[in-house]
């Protein structure tokens, strides 16, 4: 019975999901790897949930943003 049990326990094991792999985006992605857009909502989220703009994030966005508008 026990055995049954340490089988079990591994079939679970084995079958549990990887974020990743299922197609989900991870959470956090880096700025220089950010498109235009993905750069704006940043920008939004950062003055919305962090008051500002004076987070290092918001920081290194706003520098992506410039980096954009002067490739144009």
């Amino acid at each position: 019975m026990a055995d049954e049990k340490a089988k079990e326990v591994k079939a679970e094991v084995k079958e549990a999901p990887k974020t990743e792999q299922d197609g989900q985006k991870s959470k956090n992605k880096k700025v220089s790897r950010m498109t235009f857009s993905e750069v704006e909502q940043g920008l939004k989220k950062a003055m919305q949930e962090m008051g500002g703009h004076q987070s290092n994030f918001a920081r290194h966005l706003l520098a992506r943003k410039k980096a954009f508008s002067n490739s144009k």
